[in-house]
């Protein structure tokens, strides 16, 4: 490499043996380390080395501007190696993450599970919607807001994703929990490309058997209007959107894989506490206004007499309730076919007297009523309707 010192003579690198000497005068010769006169250091006595001292100059000029190109191209493969490895680092980072939570798949079987359940777990339906190999045909309870009840109903929590044998496996087994419940299932997940994904976004459950009936069917305070429907694992709440009917004793769904199927052995309709106590009081008043009447017969009424001997004051019928009561050991139930009905039969003894023309000019009947009383629980208000 080649400079110019300030007298404007050129030289080349050190080491090559050729530096021309200048216009110049030679500069006095100095004496060496050794203690002998000398030029450019090599210890030889006499005359002075070629290019005296501007040939010094010209050398470290030269040398200066080596190293400073040196230390412009370590610089700058120090920056390149800075931000390549920068990113290298970011990558393998953000690849870890992405093996466990990015969308799109994972790179193992047990982290897409993983990933999977945390998304669910944390109300990410997106998130979840993206590590399936299958798109939904509908997503109507695939939703945050979904989750978001469900969360309330029982929170997933303790995820435990097992190992899987080889790269082959498509079966992950996992722990977790809804609620309180340990869940262990095996769930499924495919190979998509160079990804792993789960087989299905959730469980495809069939309510047509829960639907067939006329009781309205609630998830999470949606109604469904489907026969089936797809959910992600957790806790769901089941509804009929009256207090007086409940499905099951807890009305509590649990999706435990994507692979589950729908068990109504728990969920069949049952008529709550506060359903049986608003039936009995609705009954009870009706039967109360049906003894009011003055009539033998009255319309949608349990107290039905007949007389065929005498003439009745129609003025003069008067209803009255004998005996013990009947509604203390009542055992409402729902309707096998109709579960909106809550329906009994009350043990009524019954008594009904009027003015007549016999020879007393009086008529006593008693008689008794096992009529069915049935109320539709899904009205406001209920109303019980009498039939023999």
């Amino acid at each position: 490499m080649s400079g110019t010192d300030s007298s404007g003579g050129s030289s080349q690198e050190p080491g090559h043996g050729n530096v021309q000497p200048t216009s110049r005068p030679p500069s006095a010769p100095t004496s060496s380390p050794g203690g002998g006169q000398g030029g450019w250091g090599h210890g030889q006595t006499g005359s002075p080395s070629p290019g005296g001292s501007s040939n010094n100059k010209a050398l470290w000029i030269v040398l200066a501007a080596v190293v400073g190109i040196v230390v412009l191209v370590l610089g700058a493969v120090v920056t390149l190696v800075v931000v390549v490895g920068g990113d290298d680092e970011g990558s393998s980072t953000a690849g870890a993450k992405a093996d466990g939570q990015a969308r799109g798949g994972s790179a193992s079987q047990p982290a897409v599970v993983l990933a999977y359940l945390t998304a669910v777990a944390e109300g990410d339906a997106e998130e979840a919607l993206s590590l399936a190999a299958v798109d939904p045909l509908t997503k109507d309870f695939l939703t945050d807001d979904v989750l978001a009840e469900s969360a309330k109903v029982a929170k997933i929590s303790d995820i435990k994703v097992g190992e899987v044998p080889n790269e082959f496996t498509s079966s992950v087994p996992t722990t977790f929990k809804v609620g309180d419940q340990t869940v262990t299932q095996d769930f499924s997940v495919t190979k998509s490309g160079e990804k792993w994904k789960m087989t299905a976004a959730g469980s495809e459950l069939d309510f047509t058997n829960m639907r067939k009936n006329t009781l309205p069917l609630l998830i999470n305070g949606t109604s469904l209007d489907v026969d089936k429907v797809m959910l992600f694992p957790g806790a769901y709440s089941m509804t009929t959107g009256t207090d007086y009917i409940s499905y099951g004793d807890l009305g509590l769904l649990t999706v435990k894989s994507t692979s589950d199927y729908l068990s109504t052995a728990e969920l069949q309709p049952t008529l709550t506490p506060e359903g049986e106590k608003a039936y009995v009081a609705a009954v009870k008043a009706s039967a109360r206004n049906c003894l009011q009447k003055r009539e033998l017969s009255p319309a949608n009424c349990p107290n039905q007499a007949s007389n065929d001997q005498y003439k009745l004051d129609k003025a003069s019928i008067k209803w009255s309730q004998r005996g013990t009561d009947p509604y203390a050991n009542l055992q409402p139930r729902l309707d096998y076919e109709n579960p909106n009905l809550a329906v009994s039969r009350p043990s009524l003894q019954l008594e009904v007297k009027a003015d007549c023309d016999s020879s007393s000019g009086r008529c006593d009947l008693r008689t008794y009523s096992s009529s069915e009383a049935t109320s539709d629980l899904t009205k406001d208000p209920l109303t019980v309707q009498w039939v023999d």
